[in-house]
């Protein structure tokens, strides 16, 4: 049998339905990084072969996706040269269906059977395939249920060895010598329970154990004498009247000095309550003065902040009201500028008519002049059009307005946010991510934030969550979103790009006006002027040309200065309202500081003095009471001593007590023994007794004779399948020894006579147990156990595909290569099917990839 594809809907990963297919007869590899679904593969082919479509076990549910549904699984087999599909679903409407072609050849319990004499299970062979799961190194059973037996290849071999080499005759006559030896003993060689063997062992025993008795009876009526007489000399010696009196006064006076020591310790655990009471009064008492000094300190520093943050203010207002009126005043002469300049172009379009009318020949060249000046001037237009790049006034004035919303934001925030002021008496300044704080200056506190004092440690400070916080990330946000439209990092790149925007734009302006004032109508139109230039006509009163055309080009440039000047104004009229907004936040900030500083000075003041001397008298107080706890301790009797003392005799009187009691009880106990044995018949007992044991260990030889008999029976019968099992052996050992070699060369392998798997490795006459090897060294060992078998199947008529997932995740690159070179050799009349996720590793390998693509399942 060969695999020549796998198609999975639904099955893990695989929600969508897959199909992998590209098998070949040889070496087959699907080499994909983790998580790719090869293991799922690998399970899938297990459940199609194995499992019932019918079944819920826990294996099948593992393939079921977190979704859910029905898991689908389709595989296509080759065998005797025709090719099947085997298509299974679990859990809604489970089925299993049997097609050659588009023909449906079996399904139900019919397929299941198709699939069972496919693998070989109806009792011709073992499992059609041969199973290396990830990780898997030992080549014994070691499973629980049949699934995980079906996993193991080496289960499956060992059934077929068992089948083809003993003999159906061996078969039957060591089954019925294991069935006669099971009625007496166990397969430990004990006898079994229930059996005659066990029956008669019983019965030795049981007669055993009464003769035993009759004779303990005789004995003990004899030591029963013997015990009383003791009881009752030790019971007298209890009672004496002396000694008790000595007990109880030594009790008496144990228990009365156990009394004093308790008493004289809960008075000592008083005193020292109210140490400790005194002691927490004094601890809030210098508390409540600390914290009336830091109050006071803090109300004199919030005045201080007011006032300069007063003064601030009113600068900032000055500022700005100063900033406003220059910028009306720039904008005012910015449009006076904008008349002159209108006037003079008017002028020196007047200028030109009259110099036309003067002189009718100077006219004509004047105007093929201005002709070439105007195709100069548009020119001149459309480049200074193409410089006029970057933001214009509206988007630098949308950037402005979003930069003093975050000033305003930032301003809201920190006069919410609680402040902190350095006062320092010299030494080493505290900082703040590096920076140092400068003295007396108040930073506003509005994230989580670490003080550092060099030489002394740190101060974490967090304030509450505010939204304010929020509004501030927003506000950030809408100003880089903005920048970033812009192509600009910062604010200044942005005003700058502005600037010179507006100077191209200055530019084109001027440009496009001298083109205006050359050409107002057109090129075109001039050119038809020239066409129809009248005769020279005379004018008087006009302006001088050259004049009006320095006059234009003067207000030209005067209006230019004046914009440029209006804008710097513009600017510093914002910065003077950013200052002024700061100011006014940094007011807000100490009067809420003030506010909070005046709040926390107690009701109707402090003094400091008295608050001084009363923590002062605590202290005497708790120290004068500490004093007392330490002398009176000093006196203390042991109270463990006392406790131990009369916890001692009190229970040796209880015990003497139990004693007296139990001595009388045992005195009773033997009266009625000795009163009783002396009545029977102990000595006529014991001989019947004896007579029965004799003929009751007469029958337990014979049986034990018998069991030595189908023992060795077993043995010999065993010795001679084993043989015939070395002999099935052979093949597979033979095939294994030039694998073996591809690795270690002149070594081979020993095996088990119970279930002829390998349990050492011989290297240079020496055998190590297969357990102490390395994890590497097992793999190999395990991987080339299982080419051999395949082989041996193959060479038997029974091809069976070698499937392999992830299994030489311990071998080191040097055996790799080999274990490369034995898949290649056994590849060759083998399928062999390899799944791995070392890309590297495997990339020596060769072989044929296999392929997936998605598919159109069909169940």
């Amino acid at each position: 049998m060969k695999i020549r594809a796998i198609e999975l809907h639904n099955v893990r990963r695989f929600t969508d339905p897959v199909r992998i297919d590209n098998f070949g007869d040889g070496l087959n590899v699907l080499c994909e990084a983790n998580e790719f679904g090869k293991s799922t593969i690998f399970d899938s082919l297990h459940a199609v072969f194995f499992t019932k479509s019918g079944s819920t076990a826990k294996d099948i549910k593992a393939l079921r996706p977190h979704s859910g549904g029905a898991v689908s699984i389709g595989v296509e087999v080759e065998t005797s040269g025709e090719v099947f599909t085997i298509r299974k679903r679990w859990f809604s409407k489970a089925e299993t269906k049997v097609f050659q072609g588009a023909t449906l050849i079996a399904q139900a319990d019919a397929a299941e059977d198709w699939i069972s004499r496919l693998l070989g299970q109806d009792g011709t062979g073992p499992a059609g395939l041969v199973w290396v799961r990830q990780g898997l190194t030992d080549l014994g059973t070691g499973a629980k249920d049949s699934l995980e037996a079906r996993r193991d290849l080496m289960s499956s071999v060992s059934e077929e060895v068992e089948l083809m080499t003993g003999g159906r005759r061996m078969d039957a006559a060591l089954k019925r010598c294991e069935e006669d030896l099971a009625v007496l003993a166990t397969a430990g060689g004990k006898a079994r329970a229930g059996g005659p063997w066990k029956a008669a062992e019983d019965r030795v025993a049981e007669l055993s154990e009464r003769r035993n008795a009759l004779q303990t009876s005789a004995d003990q009526l004899a030591e029963a004498l013997r015990d009383r007489t003791a009881a009752r000399k030790r019971l007298a010696s209890l009672n004496d009247p002396d000694e008790a009196e000595a007990r109880k006064v030594k009790l008496a006076g144990a228990k009365t000095a156990f009394k004093a020591a308790t008493e004289f310790a809960a008075d000592l655990e008083g005193l020292q309550r109210k140490a400790d009471l005194a002691k927490l009064t004094h601890q809030q008492a210098a508390e409540k003065c600390e914290r009336v000094k830091a109050a006071v300190a803090e109300h004199e520093d919030a005045k201080r902040l007011v006032l300069d943050a007063v003064d601030k203010a009113s600068s900032a207002e000055a500022k700005f009201e100063d900033a406003l009126e220059a910028d009306d005043a720039a904008k005012s002469a910015v449009d006076i500028a904008a008349a002159a300049t209108t006037k003079a172009a008017t002028d020196l379009r007047r200028a030109e008519r009259a110099a036309s009318a003067k002189e009718s020949a100077a006219r004509r060249e004047e105007i093929e002049a201005r002709i070439k000046a105007a195709e100069d001037a548009r020119i001149k237009v459309e480049t200074t059009a193409a410089a006029i790049t970057g933001p214009d006034a509206k988007a630098l004035q949308n950037v402005e307005d979003l930069a003093r919303n975050v000033a305003n934001t930032i301003a809201i925030r920190d006069a919410s946010a609680p402040n902190i002021v350095a006062h320092y008496d010299g030494g080493t300044a505290f900082n703040i991510d590096g920076q140092d704080i400068e003295n007396g200056k108040l930073i506003p506190i509005s994230r989580n934030t670490r003080i550092t004092v060099p030489g002394i440690g740190s101060l974490d400070i967090r304030p509450p969550e505010s939204g304010n916080a929020d509004q501030v990330a927003k506000a950030e946000a809408a100003l880089r979103v903005a920048l970033e439209a812009l192509g600009a990092e910062t604010i200044e790149e942005t005003r700058a790009r502005a600037a010179l925007r507006q100077n191209a734009e200055v530019a084109h302006r001027e440009a496009k006006a001298s083109f205006n004032a050359l050409a107002p109508s057109g090129i075109d139109a001039i050119r038809a002027q020239l066409a129809k230039l009248p005769e020279p006509e005379e004018a008087d009163g006009a302006p001088d040309l050259e004049a009006a055309t320095q006059a234009l080009e003067a207000a030209q440039t005067t209006e230019k200065e004046l914009r440029a000047k209006a804008e710097t104004t513009r600017h510093q009229l914002g910065e003077a309202t950013n200052e002024r907004g700061v100011a006014q936040a940094n007011l807000n900030n100490a009067n809420d500081r003030l506010a909070r500083a005046l709040a926390a000075l107690p009701e109707g003041g402090a003094d400091q003095d008295a608050l001084q001397a009363e923590a002062e008298k605590a202290r005497r107080t708790w120290l004068t009471l500490d004093e007392e706890c330490t002398a009176k301790a000093a006196n203390a009797p042991d109270l463990e001593m006392a406790k131990a003392s009369y916890t001692r005799l009190q229970s040796a009187d209880e015990m003497i007590a139990k004693d007296i009691a139990a001595l009388e009880g045992q005195i009773l106990v033997l009266n009625e023994r000795i009163k009783h044995a002396s009545g029977d018949a102990v000595e006529e007992e014991l001989a019947e007794t004896a007579q029965e044991l004799e003929v009751a260990e007469t029958k337990l030889r014979h049986i034990v004779r018998e069991v030595a008999v189908l023992q060795r029976l077993k043995a010999a019968l065993t010795g001679a399948r084993t043989e015939a099992r070395d002999r099935y052996f052979t093949p597979v050992a033979k095939e294994l020894r030039p694998l073996l070699n591809l690795l270690w060369p002149e070594a081979e392998l020993e095996w088990s006579e119970d279930n002829l798997l390998p349990t050492s490795l011989k290297r240079e006459t020496v055998a190590e147990d297969l357990s102490i090897l390395s994890g590497g060294t097992q793999e190999q060992i395990a991987l080339l156990v299982r080419l051999a078998f395949a082989r041996m199947l193959s060479n038997a008529g029974r091809s069976a595909p070698v499937i392999l997932d992830d299994a030489l995740v311990f071998t080191d690159d040097d055996r790799i290569e080999r274990m490369f070179d034995a898949l290649h050799r056994q590849a060759s009349d083998i399928q062999i099917i390899v799944l791995t996720c070392r890309q590297r590793a495997f990339r020596n390998l060769g072989g044929q990839m296999v392929t997936q693509s998605p598919a159109q399942f069909i169940a």
